[in-house]
């Protein structure tokens, strides 16, 4: 075997044994919410909230569907607006040159450098 396929081998073998444990945890999370241990059945109630309102704990819950119907139309106006605003930044950016480029790409630079949830009070 060459080199580069005994690194490829490696490194497959490197990210499959750290993507085990998280596979694994997905189907555990599913096989314990779907299978019931006392009667030994298989079954979906669980996942009712999907097709119809739930009560639960005395509060009654809505259908999910227009809550998830809601979400894709914000996301989606969302990415648009994002994608009108970012590329003609980048073109700017990238072949323009003007007066504070150097002090705008360094101040997004440190913006994106610390995710949002960083305390402002460190």
């Amino acid at each position: 075997m060459s080199t580069t396929t005994v690194k490829k081998l490696l490194v497959h073998t490197y990210l499959l044994l750290f993507t085990m444990p998280i596979v694994g945890m997905i189907i555990w999370y599913f096989l314990s919410a779907t299978f019931n241990s006392t009667t030994g059945q298989f079954s979906l109630e669980n996942f009712n909230f999907v097709k119809e309102p739930v009560e639960y704990a005395g509060v009654n819950l809505p259908a999910i569907w227009p809550i998830v119907l809601n979400t894709l139309v914000y996301s989606f106006l969302i990415v648009v607006i994002e994608i009108f605003i970012a590329v003609p930044a980048a073109y700017a950016f990238s072949r323009l040159d003007f007066k504070g480029k150097l002090g705008a790409m360094k101040f997004l630079f440190l913006m994106r450098s610390f995710p949002g949830i960083t305390p402002r009070n460190c």
